[in-house]
């Protein structure tokens, strides 16, 4: 880093060889601090990538469960409403059925009587 004029001063003035040493010196740490701190800041910037991709993903996964859960919603209401309407379908049956029992006990009481005979049910 530094010429050669630079070199021959330096060994005719020991003070200001003595100089040249403590700048050089302070020259190669000032290097090395500004190594150290690309490296730091690459790895920051390498962490916060990685945060920011994993943050992305939690986000992604977020949504994508709660639009499970509305499909689910969903599908859990459409299944209430079919629930809903076989539940009336079967009350509708049951009362069919109860009309048919009774409309087979008159029709067979209405015939025992014809033919005399007396059957209970």
């Amino acid at each position: 880093a530094v010429d050669d004029e630079t070199r021959k001063n330096a060994q005719k003035y020991p003070q200001l060889r003595e100089a040249f040493d403590n700048l050089n010196e302070k020259y190669i740490e000032a290097e090395e601090k500004m190594k150290k701190m690309k490296k730091d800041l690459s790895s920051a910037t390498q962490a916060s990538d990685q945060s920011e991709n994993a943050k992305k993903a939690l986000l992604s996964q977020f949504e994508a469960g709660r639009k499970d859960v509305e499909d689910m919603k969903k599908k859990l209401s459409e299944a209430q409403a079919g629930a809903s309407s076989c539940e009336s379908k079967r009350a509708a049956l049951e009362k069919d059925l109860a009309n048919a029992r009774e409309n087979i006990k008159l029709e067979l009481r209405a015939r025992t009587e014809l033919g005399g005979v007396t059957m209970t049910l």
